[in-house]
């Protein structure tokens, strides 16, 4: 919700008359680069063309290459194998098959090994479901730890591998979820994995998400998690608390009341962001937007200026709530 739309409806009649005067829809263009990317990689991964995904996997992992909004290469490259939640249990199978068949090719491969554990853990997840606890079913508890067990092990036996990957300890990260660490356990190996790679934000994000009250949290706990983190870090430290917001608010949490973020820390956090990548337009479209939410008008002002008039849809969903929010802006800025 745009709280600065409080005198809503009289703006947004206004603004439906004016949206296409100094408004011009732009393409995702970094979307559809990472699709792309993950289009090819799928295509390697699909015909067990594993010499071509040994050769992807180290060409991202090395050059640490991101697209313009700062995911990482390697990330799109994982997640390009993933089988969807709603596939036949046949298409599981088949990727297990696709996946052993890498590890009996490649068995010192660092990539196929994180691989293989990624999918066992989404196969786990799949057992059990989305639901509460009290509706997953005997044989799914079942298959939903024998299944993490699995990729446990396949991750423990490639940890003294040569190569490196920032995605072992993410995927060690979402078994830890899985399997409900204690505390200790999960804060050393979050530890180790941003002494390993401080830059690569999954790692603070899947944390905060794990301290959340659904998992093993307190409110604010995530939040907290975060602000620490950023105070160790004074390279990275505004980005890491944005990157934490952005994901917290994406999951549905309600930021300010139970997350306890602070919009001026987080706001910082997306300056930075726009500073660090001036060419992703989807950063500033977002920040705009969440500018909007918070009240700030003026903040929210000198977005929509450098966005000179570019909107995303997949930010904004129409032209008129762009327009809306650009107007409401200008004018509450000018006050």
């Amino acid at each position: 919700m745009l709280l600065g739309f409080c005198l809503v409806s009289v703006a947004l009649v206004s603004c439906e008359k004016t949206s296409s005067v100094g408004i011009k829809i732009v393409e995702d263009q970094v979307g559809q680069a990472r699709s792309a990317y993950r289009h090819d990689v799928r295509m390697h991964y699909n015909n067990r063309r594993f010499d071509d995904l040994e050769r992807e996997a180290k060409a991202a992992r090395d050059s640490k290459e991101e697209f313009t909004e700062g995911t990482w290469k390697l990330t799109d490259f994982y997640e390009s194998q993933d089988c969807r939640d709603e596939e036949p249990e046949n298409m599981w199978q088949l990727h297990d098959t696709i996946h052993q068949e890498w590890i009996k090719a490649k068995p010192d491969s660092i990539t196929a090994r994180v691989s293989y554990a990624r999918f066992l853990t989404s196969y786990a997840w799949h057992a059990r479901g989305s639901g509460y606890a009290n509706t997953v079913t005997q044989d799914g508890w079942k298959k939903f730890e024998d299944r993490l067990a699995k990729a446990h092990d396949i991750l423990m036996a490639s940890r003294d591998l040569p190569e490196k990957d920032p995605m072992w300890w993410q995927a060690a990260m979402k078994i830890a979820l899985g399997q409900g660490w204690e505390k200790q356990d999960y804060d050393t190996l979050t530890a180790e994995a941003i002494a390993f790679e401080p830059g690569y934000m999954p790692f603070y994000t899947s944390r905060a998400y794990s301290l959340l009250p659904r998992w093993y949290g307190e409110p604010g706990d995530s939040v907290a998690f975060a602000k620490a983190c950023a105070a160790k870090d004074p390279v990275n430290g505004p980005i890491i608390y944005a990157r934490v917001c952005i994901s917290l608010r994406s999951r549905g949490e309600d930021l300010y009341q139970e997350a306890e973020a602070s919009w001026r820390d987080f706001n910082a956090g997306l300056e930075a962001l726009v500073k660090r990548y001036p060419d992703s337009l989807e950063i500033l479209s977002y920040a705009a937007l969440v500018s909007c939410e918070a009240d700030d008008a003026k903040s929210a002002d000198g977005y929509f200026k450098k966005l000179g008039g570019r909107c995303m849809l997949s930010i904004w969903d129409d032209e008129a709530k762009f327009a809306a929010a650009r107007e409401w802006a200008a004018h509450e800025a000018r006050r």
